[in-house]
């Protein structure tokens, strides 16, 4: 009987998470597909459109809009990467910022000095998200299965 509480309380926590999991995992494969298209590029912020927003899932995100080669784009930087590189920009009065640019996927923040994108890591996120994304079906059906048909089984037999 405690297992199936246990299984329960698993649902309510990866239930919610769950489209938040496979968007995620949406975008890591993208990043992946596409890994040999980013190239480090300077690109020029614009001032004038800067957001500091506060969501309940991410905490604060930062978006930062730049202008590359005559067309807008944005970067978002949560506070889980506002890391010390991302406060190198924060601390200077800088008018341009380094990013990971991809025609075909999301483009990210980095800084002149850093290394190029880990695939692995990039192949590390997407397998965790689409983990949580399986977990998170197979806890629903498990559920539905419990709720339904095993109940109805019960009061057949009655």
């Amino acid at each position: 009987m405690w297992i199936r509480r246990f299984l329960f309380l698993l649902l309510l926590i990866f239930l919610p998470s769950l489209p938040f999991s496979l968007k995620r995992y949406k975008v890591f494969k993208k990043r992946v597909e596409y890994i040999d298209d980013y190239n480090k590029v300077k690109v020029k912020v614009d001032s004038v459109r800067r957001d500091l927003t506060t969501t309940i899932r991410e905490g604060d995100v930062e978006k930062i809009y730049y202008s590359y080669k005559n067309v807008l784009g944005m970067v978002t930087i949560d506070e889980d990467a506002k890391n010390d590189n991302y406060k190198h920009f924060l601390n200077g009065k800088q008018d341009s910022i380094y990013i990971w640019h991809n025609p075909k996927a999301d483009d990210l923040y980095t800084i002149k000095e850093s290394k190029p994108l880990s695939l692995k890591y990039q192949k590390y996120s997407m397998y965790r998200d689409l983990f949580f994304v399986i977990l998170g079906v197979i806890l629903t059906l498990w559920f539905i299965y419990i709720m339904f048909i095993e109940k109805k089984k019960i009061n057949d037999k009655k």
